[in-house]
């Protein structure tokens, strides 16, 4: 009987940890598409200077380059792109709603610049972004840290608190 309830506080604790760890990687994984999206802006900027193609493609290899989803790769050039990258923006940012609203905001309006004014101030725009995206990726990263230390010892007390109830 003495070894079930010993088994089962270790299951506590190993449960209070594994959640703990669960919350730590959503923060990390914020953290990483945050780079991601810099990237992704970096990829634009650099094919704006080097190799000027039409918008839909740019964006299409940019994003596979960057490894992000932003449902570019069906955009085609034409009148209604603007409209459809803010479609397609909606719904990556639907599906990464842990990245903040005003990273988000900077990241498609430096998207849509592109294509709508000429290749330099696109590039500034990209260049701004960029910059943000790459700061508030450092933020998140260094808060990742210290979250993934502190979840992991909440786990941890929890499930300790747990098993020391049942004892």
């Amino acid at each position: 009987m003495l070894f079930c309830k010993l088994l089962g506080c270790a299951l506590l604790v190993l449960a209070g940890a594994a959640a703990g760890g669960k919350r730590a990687e959503a923060t990390a994984q914020r953290a990483r598409y945050l780079a991601a999206m810099g990237v992704f802006l970096g990829e634009v900027d650099a094919a704006l200077q080097y190799s000027p193609q039409p918008t839909a493609h740019l964006l299409a290899q940019a994003q596979q380059s960057a490894g992000l989803a932003l449902h570019f790769e069906t955009l085609c050039d034409g009148p209604r792109l603007p409209a459809d990258i803010s479609r397609a923006l909606e719904k990556a940012r639907a599906e990464h709603s842990a990245v903040p609203a005003q990273e988000w905001e900077q990241f498609a309006a430096a998207i849509l610049r592109v294509g709508q004014v000429d290749a330099p101030q696109a590039r500034q725009a990209l260049a701004y972004a960029n910059q943000h995206l790459e700061r508030a990726a450092h933020e998140a990263a260094e808060q990742a840290q210290k979250d993934r230390k502190l979840y992991y010892t909440l786990g941890l007390s929890a499930g300790a608190a747990a098993a020391l109830l049942l004892i």
